[in-house]
């Protein structure tokens, strides 16, 4: 199979699913979305991360992964809830319990991995974005919680690497 195949010169691919779009699609728009934070992902994952973490995200990848196949696939329902959803909120509850309540705004700073975790957050928001335009558009079956739910958790693991590196919090 070769990378370049030259057809999408002229602005158009073909989904998965056979169906021929524009590159400015919404579909397109959060699947690249999609592979934008998967790619940052993998970047996070090329910091020193526990072994835990470093597994949580490779799960959280392949969701990215999966959701990004449903919606090429034009599919109308997504294996994107339940169990990776309750996963997701059960490692946030732990992971919540270690950090200090939160009583203002914070910046993003800190180190090199939690400011990661904050951008990482903040494209998971835009995608998060761009799959309700999709589902309002297209009446697309989308895993919206599960989306909403990973952009906290980055939040959470943003404030976790700083509190492991015992540093500073900056409040707005």
């Amino acid at each position: 199979m070769t990378v370049s195949t030259k057809k999408g010169d002229l602005g158009m691919t073909n989904l998965a699913c056979g169906k021929r779009v524009s590159k400015s699609s919404l579909s397109l728009e959060v699947c690249g979305t999609l592979d934008e934070l998967c790619s940052f992902l993998g970047l996070l994952r090329a910091e020193k991360l526990s072994q835990a973490d470093d597994l949580f995200l490779d799960e959280i990848q392949k969701n990215l992964l999966t959701i990004a196949g449903e919606i090429s696939m034009a599919a109308n329902t997504s294996r994107i809830v339940g169990a990776p959803l309750s996963q997701l909120e059960q490692e946030m509850i732990q992971l919540e319990k270690k950090v200090p309540p939160l009583t203002s705004f914070l910046l993003p700073s800190g180190t090199r991995t939690a400011a990661l975790f904050h951008v990482v957050r903040t494209v998971c928001r835009r995608l998060e974005r761009h799959m309700v335009a999709l589902q309002e558009s297209e009446s697309a079956v989308l895993p919206l919680a599960y989306i909403n739910r990973l952009s906290d958790f980055f939040f959470i693991m943003a404030r976790m690497e700083n509190q492991r590196k015992n540093v500073r919090e900056e409040n707005l």
